[in-house]
């Protein structure tokens, strides 16, 4: 932080706060819980509902596991195209 500078990075966080604001406003409906079974250790999960008129606001809310398994197919599709091309191994 010394090197980006305290004053930029408060700048920053500010900007991601507004941003964030933003988009919970644009996109936002509601929470949702599901009951018991939504409850992992002593904190239930609940997930955010977006607006279905708004297709472009449901990646933001994408559940982490969705989202680390959409990037490991995006890698491996990757890597097989740069293995057809001769690039790895």
């Amino acid at each position: 932080m010394a090197e980006y500078g305290a004053e930029r990075m408060r700048q920053d966080v500010s900007r991601l706060r507004q941003m964030v604001s933003e988009l919970r406003s644009d996109c936002v409906l509601g929470l949702k819980y599901d009951g018991a079974e939504s409850k992992t250790g002593l904190h239930a999960v609940y997930t955010f509902e977006t607006d279905p008129d708004k297709p472009w606001c449901a990646p933001y809310t994408r559940r982490e596991v969705q989202y680390c398994e959409m990037i490991r197919r995006h890698q491996t599709e990757r890597v097989k195209e740069l293995r057809l091309k001769g690039k790895i191994v």
